[in-house]
C-alpha cells in the first residue's frame, strides 16, 4: 500500500487474515477474520481484494473495535455505496464489502484512525470438491492475475474496463509475499463416518480431535499469503452421506451406487492452455497430464489435441484413432509446446468441441481469466460436455467448477506440488462414460436441479427442503433407490 500523495510505502494496514469454520461433505461455512491497524499519522482508507472460493456466497460481515461492534446490512449497490460515502464524510469509521464479477470482492475500510485496530469478520458459504472416496477443500489466500483482452497492465497493476467490471480495485501483483499480512487457519471437519486420512499438499498442518470434530490447523504460527490452502480428506469407505437441518437436507450418493462405467469407444478432444501464465511448472504439469491421458486411451478410442493461447494450434484437424503411432506423434507435438500469449479460453474449448464431433472435451488450464460470465455462456451454447483439470497455486477452481457443471462435466484442481498424472488419469477414466444418465429425483423440493448424469468417482449431490421427514426417490435409466431425509435436526455449532 502506497501514499497517493508521496508515493512511499505506507505502514501495513491489514495485519492478519485468519480462517475458521466448518467443512462438511456438501460444503463449508467459513468465518474470515481480517485485522486492520493504522500505523500512519493520518486516517486511512484500506481496500482488500480477494477471490471467493468455489460455489461461494458472502452471507454477512461484522466490524469490531475498541468499544464498538457493528453488523452489516444487505443493500442494493447504489444504496450501500451512498451509505458508506456518507459515513466517511461524517468522519465515522465505515466498511463496505462489495462483490464484483468473477467472484472478486472488495472489502473497503474507511477512516481507520491512527493506532486504531479493527477486526472485520466475513461469513462465507462455500462448496468443496467432493469425490466418492473423499473431499478437497480449497480457500484462496492469494488472488492471481487474470487475462482479459481489454485489460491494461503497468507496473504490476491491472485495470479492467469499467463498463464491464465497474470500479473494482485489484491489488498490485507481486512476485514475493514478504512483508504482506500473515495468514492462518483453524478448521473443523464434520465428516460422518470413518476417516482414513487428512492432509494438505499446500501447507504443514496439525490435526486434532475436539468436540466431535477433527480440527485442522496451520502448523507454523503464521504463513505468507502466496498460495491457496488445500485440505484433503479421505473416507474409510464410500457411503451415502445425508445431512439434515431445519426443513432442509443435503445428500451425497457415491457414483458406485449407480453402477459401473460402460465400456465402449470414446471421442475426446484434449485442450491444453499454453498461455503466458502457464510458464514453468504449470506448463510441465499440463504436458504430463496430457501424456497420462494419451496412455489411458484404448485402441478403439479417437482423440484430438488442441493447444491455445491467443492463437490455436492443432495436432490434427480431425479426430484420429488412438493407435500407438498416433499417440507417439501426439507426444512429439506436445514437446514443441511452450507458454506464450494470452488466455483465450473460449476459443480453445470451442476448437476442441468442433473436433470432438459429439464427444467430450477435456480442458487443462490454470483458469486465470476474467470476464467468466461470457466464457460460460459460450460454453453452454456449444452443447458439449466440458471437463476441467485445473493447475496452480492460486485458485481458479471456482470458475473451472462452474464451467464443468454448466456443461454437464466434472472438474479437478491440483497444486504445483502434486502428481498431476494420477489426477488426470482418474478424471480421464470417467470422460465419455457416464455411470448413469437421465437421473431424476422426486419426493421433496430441490433448491437446484440435481445432476442428470453421474460419472465414476464423483458423487451425485442434491440439496432440498421438506416440511417434515421426506423420502427422496432417485431414478435413472437402469435403476432406482429411495432415501429417508431428516429435516428436523439443528444446525451444527462451530
Amino acid at each position: 500500500m502506497r501514499s497517493a500523495e508521496q508515493g512511499r510505502e505506507l505502514k501495513l494496514a491489514m495485519q492478519r487474515l485468519w480462517l475458521t469454520g466448518q467443512v462438511m461433505p456438501v460444503g463449508a461455512r467459513l468465518l474470515v477474520r481480517h485485522v486492520f491497524c493504522n500505523g500512519e499519522e493520518q486516517a486511512l482508507e484500506a481496500v482488500y481484494s480477494f477471490m471467493l472460493p468455489r460455489d461461494a456466497a458472502l452471507r454477512r460481515f461484522e466490524v469490531e473495535g475498541e468499544g464498538f461492534e457493528a453488523h452489516s446490512e444487505l443493500r442494493r449497490v447504489e444504496e450501500a455505496v451512498k451509505a458508506y460515502e456518507e459515513g466517511i464524510e461524517a468522519g465515522h469509521l465505515a466498511t463496505l464489502a462489495r462483490a464484483y464479477r468473477d467472484g472478486v470482492v472488495n472489502l473497503t475500510l474507511g477512516n481507520l484512525r491512527k493506532g486504531e485496530q479493527v477486526t472485520v469478520t466475513l461469513e462465507v458459504l462455500a462448496g468443496v470438491e467432493l469425490h466418492d472416496d473423499g473431499l478437497r477443500f480449497r480457500f484462496p489466500f492469494a488472488l492471481a492475475p487474470g487475462y482479459h483482452p481489454k485489460a491494461r497492465a503497468a507496473g504490476g497493476e491491472i485495470e479492467l474496463p469499467e463498463q464491464e467490471f465497474g470500479d473494482v480495485i485489484l491489488p498490485k501483483y507481486m512476485r514475493e509475499a514478504d512483508g504482506l499480512h500473515d495468514v492462518g487457519f483453524d478448521l473443523a471437519l464434520r465428516i460422518p463416518g470413518a476417516v482414513a486420512e487428512i492432509g494438505s499438499p499446500s501447507h504443514a498442518v496439525r490435526v486434532r480431535e475436539e468436540n466431535g470434530a477433527r480440527r485442522v490447523t496451520l502448523a507454523p504460527a503464521a504463513d505468507l499469503p502466496n498460495r491457496d490452502v488445500v485440505i484433503d480428506v479421505k473416507f474409510a469407505e464410500p457411503n451415502t452421506q445425508i445431512l439434515g437441518g431445519t426443513k432442509r437436507f443435503a445428500m451425497a450418493v457415491p457414483s458406485t451406487r449407480f453402477g459401473q462405467s460402460a465400456s465402449g469407444p470414446r471421442k475426446v478432444a484434449m485442450v491444453i492452455d499454453r498461455s503466458g501464465s502457464m510458464r514453468g511448472q504449470p506448463m510441465t504439469q499440463a504436458v504430463r497430464a496430457v501424456e497420462a491421458c494419451l496412455g489411458a486411451l484404448s485402441k478403439d478410442d479417437e482423440f484430438a489435441l488442441v493447444a491455445f493461447d491467443d492463437r490455436i494450434e492443432m495436432f490434427r484437424d480431425m479426430l484420429v484413432p488412438a493407435t500407438s503411432e498416433s499417440r507417439d506423434a501426439a507426444r512429439s507435438f506436445l514437446q514443441g509446446i511452450g507458454a506464450r500469449g494470452g488466455t483465450e479460453l473460449a476459443r480453445g474449448f470451442s476448437a476442441g468441441a468442433r473436433l470432438a464431433a459429439g464427444g467430450d472435451v477435456l480442458v487443462i488450464t490454470d483458469g486465470q481469466v476474467m470476464g467468466t460470465e461470457e466464457i460460460l455462456a459460450k460454453a453452454r451454447a456449444l452443447n458439449v460436455r466440458i471437463h476441467c483439470l485445473g493447475i496452480g497455486s492460486a485458485s481458479q477452481d471456482r470458475f473451472l467448477a462452474l464451467l464443468a457443471s454448466a456443461t454437464g462435466g466434472v472438474s479437478r484442481f491440483v497444486t504445483p506440488q502434486e502428481r498431476v498424472d494420477v489426477t488426470a488419469v482418474d478424471l480421464f477414466a470417467s470422460i465419455g462414460r457416464p455411470v448413469a444418465v437421465d437421473v431424476r429425483a422426486s419426493g421433496a423440493k430441490f433448491e437446484t436441479q440435481p445432476p442428470a448424469a453421474v460419472f465414476a468417482g464423483t458423487p451425485w449431490v442434491a440439496f432440498g427442503s421438506a416440511s417434515g421427514p421426506a423420502a427422496v426417490r432417485v431414478e435413472w435409466n437402469s435403476g432406482n433407490f429411495t432415501e429417508a431425509m431428516p429435516t428436523d435436526q439443528p444446525e451444527a455449532a462451530e
